[in-house]
């Protein structure tokens, strides 16, 4: 069994620089907040504040996020965590074979709620709200990835490649 560590975020506000970004690249570490709207990461920059991957398992708890998570060939849950838009086009992006978990977490104000790239995703008990979509092609920002531009029904969650989410 692989050993786990416990990295705890005290009640604050935790503002990142811009390009400055939180990564978990091990199994085994996992960041617990004091509470979702105790424990809030944010930054000037709005893309990418935790990047989780490299087979990375963690628990992602109790934290309030304004701005994505990005995930690649990892598997991580999320657990009473909101993700609150400050300007990313995601609130959760997965690629490259992970399998996301969400429960009790709020993702709101995004263009798409979940981002899937040959990932898969369970939701349990979680609002997706008001990430509006695209609807067409034509509703995609000019940087979206071309691989992206195939399917479109709305903004909650949005896969290219064999999509598996419940």
């Amino acid at each position: 069994a692989t050993d786990r560590y416990l990295i705890k975020l005290f009640p604050g506000e935790y503002v990142l620089e811009e390009n400055e970004i939180i990564s978990i690249s091990h199994a085994g570490i996992d960041l617990i907040g004091s509470g979702q709207n105790a424990s809030v990461i944010t930054g000037d920059y709005a893309w990418n504040c935790l990047a989780i991957d490299n087979g990375a398992d963690s628990v992602i708890q109790n934290i309030k996020f304004e701005c994505n998570v990005v995930c690649d060939n990892a598997t991580p849950r999320f657990k009473n965590v909101r993700f609150i838009n400050n300007g990313a086009l995601a609130g959760i992006v997965a690629s490259n074979g992970c399998h996301i978990s969400a429960v009790n977490c709020l993702i709101a104000k995004y263009f798409v709620g979940i981002a899937l790239n040959h990932s898969s995703c369970e939701i349990r008990s979680c609002t997706i709200d008001e990430c509006w979509g695209p609807d067409k092609p034509e509703d995609l920002p000019f940087d979206w990835p071309e691989e992206w531009q195939t399917g479109f029904a709305g903004g909650a969650v949005i896969s290219y490649k064999d999509p598996s989410y419940t």
